[in-house]
């Protein structure tokens, strides 16, 4: 889940700061800031781990310029997903399978 997230979001922050860049030229500084931010909200979104999403992205980065508007992205991508849906994706795989109770043998149908 890790990976695929951040892959998603980064794909995504390039996209938008491309977009941004054709209609505002030089207004967007560093297309990279965009990137990192991205991702680290699309991680923070579907973990739910707002902190652990920061962390992760300093340690990656280690641009510490990056910090407000990272944890601005995060806490949006947060807030966002709990409005949303009340699980994780991290619920959802761990949560057992939903299955249908099975008849007894010679039970009659119904």
């Amino acid at each position: 889940m890790f990976a695929p997230s951040l892959f998603i979001g980064a794909m995504f922050g390039m996209a938008f700061g491309d977009v941004v860049a054709r209609l505002a030229p030089g207004q967007v500084g560093v297309l990279g800031c965009l990137r990192a931010d991205r991702h680290g909200a699309v991680f923070a979104g579907s973990a739910r781990a707002p902190i652990t999403a920061v962390i992760i992205i300093f340690e990656l980065t280690g641009e510490y310029s990056l910090i407000l508007p990272l944890m601005a992205a995060v806490v949006l991508a947060t807030l966002t997903s709990r409005a949303l849906s009340r699980d994780t994706i991290l619920h959802a795989q761990a949560a057992p399978p939903r299955h249908r109770p099975r008849r007894r043998r010679g039970a009659p149908g119904r």
